[in-house]
């Protein structure tokens, strides 16, 4: 059984939310410096900003369902923290 689909007021808050976050990591200099080297790192230019926001801007339920389904347990990975000194 599948998650129910998004709806239009979810997709839009959510849209809205990762636009904000995006914007206010760029307010700063180290954030707009950090972007940039992000962008050049994972797409290859520094100039992906407005490519990136548009990916937002477009997407709709199903590719947000289309991608949630990607998420499968055999692709997540799970990390362990110990307080020093226990196995």
């Amino acid at each position: 059984m599948g998650a129910r689909p998004m709806s239009d007021d979810e997709l839009l808050r959510a849209r809205n939310n990762r636009e904000l976050d995006k914007l206010y990591s760029a307010e700063s200099l180290m954030g707009r410096a950090e972007l940039l080297q992000s962008y050049r790192m994972h797409v290859g230019r520094y100039d992906y900003f407005t490519e990136d926001l548009a990916r937002y801007r477009t997407a709709d339920a199903a590719s947000v369902a289309r991608e949630l389904a990607k998420l499968t347990p055999a692709r997540r990975g799970r990390i362990h923290v110990l307080p020093q000194g226990e196995e």
